[in-house]
């Protein structure tokens, strides 16, 4: 398994497609530009996986690497 990217800063949006956000960094494609944010296609994992940092998340064609989440700041 080769790591296709790296995502930061990442949240997992598991309604309705289960994916990941994200911005993309050594895309070994060469898809985007270094920071882009993006989302992935359709998980191979349950939806109710609960992921981390370091995490490698499976699609269809990728395989990338979870780097930091993001942060929410719920205004408190």
């Amino acid at each position: 398994m080769k790591v296709t990217a790296t995502l930061e800063h990442w949240w997992h949006e598991p309604s309705p497609f289960n994916m990941i956000w994200g911005q993309i960094h050594d895309d070994v494609h060469d898809r985007y530009v270094e920071g882009t944010l993006i989302h992935t296609s359709s998980l191979k994992h349950p939806k109710e996986q609960v992921y981390k940092a370091g995490d490698i998340v499976t699609t269809r064609n990728s395989f990338y690497k979870l780097g930091r989440p993001k942060v929410f700041n719920d205004g408190i």
